[in-house]
């Protein structure tokens, strides 16, 4: 009654000792072996301190059971980050799916568009070939005609030259008085139409150009972005930058420019801000960089320092900016520095501007077109484009 039963085993050998045959009944957490007595007594782990099997046992089971306790709220944690995971990849199969479909339609709105501009410019193009070939038409009629009564009266003058009777030739009408500045008489002059006239091919480039441009404002509405037309504020420039005419392109001149004072003027940096400031909606412009010297490429509020060591695009927490310099390409924000993990190779840059959601994005317009970087921030101010160039670059803003 005293004995302590277990199931019935096929094979008993694993519970007996391998070198003396005798039942394992301790455990020694020294060598991480089971004994039987031989073993604790005379055997290599005499003298070690060893626990009766059960006791053994139950503290590996309470340690185990320690550990699944550290594990569970670990394995929870993970099937929950599981199901997140798995609940974004459907969001994001079902935005995609959606996204989809609507660039679907988009293709089929502007393929319709196409099909109305291209009926649109080739009535153009029928109406003045309908116009001016009705011109040609009666104009050729009209010589035909007279060709036909010059026909008529050469014919007439040539049979009088044979007559030999001079009485009857000087009793005719004289033909030749008519024949001169006569309305029979053309000369090639005073017609409607001439033989240099030609279709009106700036009208019909005109008329393309401008149903295109309506194809693409309408697709531009339809994905909700604006394009900014982006003018540079010549009363910003540092006294080194050259500002083209038309105040897209920024130049770095060994000269410095004859500027009147400002005290909205970047002193210590080659920078300027853009006019405007954009202050809501989503935005987007290109830039193009002659990959000479280096640039930044950013955004900036207008309270931005304009001297000191605090002035730069990305020194302060008044401006974002995408750096390309020496083969390398970092992003700066506030004196923090992240270098990207990709340059630029392409030298027409994209930027996008979502400024209720915090976004500000710059990509590589190659092909495929690549996301070089996000900022991410909540924006207080209007923010202005600014541009900074170095050694011999320039940078022009394409809108």
């Amino acid at each position: 009654m005293d004995h302590i039963l277990t199931g019935p085993t096929a094979s008993f050998g694993h519970k007996k000792c391998s070198l003396h045959q005798k039942v394992l009944e301790y455990y020694c957490p020294q060598d991480a072996a089971c004994l039987c007595v031989s073993c604790c007594l005379v055997g290599e782990h005499r003298g070690h301190q060893v626990e009766l099997l059960d006791e053994a046992s139950e503290k590996k089971k309470k340690k185990l059971r320690e550990y699944l306790d550290e594990l569970n709220p670990k394995k929870a944690e993970i099937q929950a980050t599981v199901h997140n995971l798995q609940d974004h990849k459907r969001k994001i199969q079902g935005t995609a799916s959606d996204k989809r479909k609507n660039i679907t339609k988009i293709f089929m709105d502007i393929k319709k568009k196409l099909e109305m501009a291209e009926k649109k410019v080739m009535s153009e193009v029928s109406r003045q070939e309908k116009k001016i070939v009705s011109l040609i038409s009666r104009e050729i009629e009209k010589l035909e005609i007279q060709e036909d009564n010059m026909s008529r009266k050469m014919g007439h003058m040539e049979e009088m030259c044979c007559v030999t009777d001079p009485i009857r030739l000087l009793h005719e009408s004289d033909i030749t008085e008519c024949s001169h500045g006569g309305e029979e008489d053309t000369g090639g002059d005073g017609g409607e139409v001439t033989s240099e006239e030609d279709l009106d091919e700036v009208l019909i480039s005109l008329t393309l150009h401008r149903s295109m441009r309506d194809i693409v404002t309408n697709v531009t509405s339809e994905l909700g972005v604006h394009v900014s037309d982006i003018l540079l504020d010549v009363d910003t420039a540092h006294r080194c930058l050259k500002i083209s005419e038309d105040l897209k392109t920024a130049t770095k001149s060994e000269v410095q420019q004859k500027r009147r004072k400002s005290s909205g003027r970047f002193v210590d940096y080659s920078q300027v801000l853009s006019r405007c400031g954009l202050s809501s909606g989503r935005h987007y412009w290109e830039v193009e960089w002659n990959q000479i010297g280096g640039c930044i490429i950013g955004l900036s509020y207008p309270s931005i320092e304009m001297e000191g060591g605090q002035s730069g695009i990305g020194d302060n927490d008044k401006s974002w900016g995408l750096d390309i310099y020496d083969g390398e390409c970092n992003v700066w924000h506030n004196s923090d520095v992240v270098t990207l993990s990709m340059t630029p190779t392409c030298p027409t840059l994209g930027v996008f501007l979502d400024y209720e959601a915090g976004r500000l994005s710059f990509y590589e317009l190659c092909d495929p077109i690549r996301h070089l970087h996000t900022f991410t921030a909540s924006f207080t101010e209007p923010l202005h484009v600014a541009l900074y160039v170095n050694d011999g670059a320039f940078v022009t803003i394409r809108s």
